[in-house]
């Protein structure tokens, strides 16, 4: 018995990618191919329209219509093919836009025949890939984003005055001098010192100037 050709769309503005990508589905011994090619995204929608694509894989920037536009489009359909976006763009924005509206696969253009197999096996599982190299842009862009949200909590936790505090010391000011500058007393400004020390959970003016220098209030 014949095994059924996976029908797969390649959708990209250059023909000599079309055709390598076209070339590697060709050689490899996993599963048979059937190839179909789209030269923007535009085409690629008639096309994913008129044909039933067990798998799409597409450039994100084209002419006529972008690949990001052409995942929207594809969003709002019950029935779709999943898509692998095959892209020269390792920008997190990029990443980010396409997971977010639908895609199922992220690759760079570097990318292994053995890895793209790998991919197009997952997604035939219904479900989504992703490689190393773009895991770890999108782990880095979550821990930058956590850091973000916590200096701002930690700054609406502190009022205006205790940041400037923080800011001043950060400076290498010394208490008798900010309390100059701002035109308070000595006490007032180590008062609102404890208060940092109490809200920051730390016991050192060394600790509250490395607070400041991470935190971007110098």
């Amino acid at each position: 018995m014949v095994e059924k050709k996976l029908k797969i769309l390649i959708t990209d503005d250059h023909k000599l990618v079309r055709r390598g990508v076209a070339l590697m589905l060709n050689n490899q011994q996993e599963f048979p191919v059937k190839i179909d090619e789209a030269e923007n995204g535009k085409e690629a929608l008639l096309k994913i329209t008129e044909n039933r694509y067990d798998l799409v894989i597409m450039d994100i920037s084209m002419p006529e219509i972008t690949g990001i536009d052409v995942l929207k489009v594809l969003k709002k359909r019950i029935v779709k093919p999943p898509v692998i976006i095959l892209s020269m763009h390792n920008e997190i924005n990029y990443i980010k836009k396409a997971y977010l509206n639908g895609a199922s696969a992220y690759l760079l253009k570097s990318v292994t025949l053995d890895e793209l197999v790998t991919a197009i096996k997952i997604l035939l599982e219904k479900r989504k890939y992703f490689n190393n190299e773009v895991a770890n842009i999108l782990f880095e862009d979550l821990l930058l984003a956590n850091k973000n949200q916590t200096a701002y909590l930690q700054s609406e936790m502190l009022s205006k005055r205790e940041v400037q505090i923080i800011s001043l010391y950060s400076k290498g000011l010394n208490g008798e001098k900010i309390a100059l500058l701002l035109n308070l007393s000595l006490r007032t400004v180590e008062g609102h010192r404890y208060h940092i020390f109490k809200k920051l959970k730390i016991k050192s003016i060394s600790e509250m100037v490395a607070y400041g220098e991470d935190h971007g209030f110098i």
